[in-house]
């Protein structure tokens, strides 16, 4: 997906850009290519692999002059985040995997990033 935070569609409009959860097509304990981001100024990419059934993609589009190390400042859409997880209301769905666990259960999720010049 490519990602134009400044397209005309109502979802970018009320939530002032991406904050966003996607469903992926993942098996647990079988990690696969999520999401991949990359610059083409500096060639700086990452690849994000998980075996989660969902990923939050989050544009920073909140954050105001936020005063970061070295004294340099942040401000709305200078970083992103990229979040596996469940999906949002997943407790209430029964068609989504459950986020809950019962006493004595184990929940495990692989997650691996790698940043790489493209």
């Amino acid at each position: 997906m490519a990602v134009d935070k400044n397209q005309n569609f109502i979802q970018l409009k009320y939530g002032n850009g991406y904050n966003h959860n996607y469903v992926l097509d993942s098996i647990p304990g079988n990690m696969k290519l999520a999401a991949r981001a990359f610059c083409e100024e500096s060639g700086i990419a990452m690849d994000l692999y998980t075996d989660t059934v969902g990923i939050q993609f989050y544009d920073s589009s909140y954050i105001e002059k936020h005063l970061g190390k070295g004294g340099v400042v942040y401000d709305s859409r200078h970083g992103f985040c990229l979040e596996p997880q469940f999906h949002p209301n997943a407790v209430n769905e029964e068609n989504f995997a459950s986020p809950i666990l019962k006493p004595g259960e184990i929940y495990q999720a692989h997650t691996k990033v790698s940043f790489f010049i493209r």
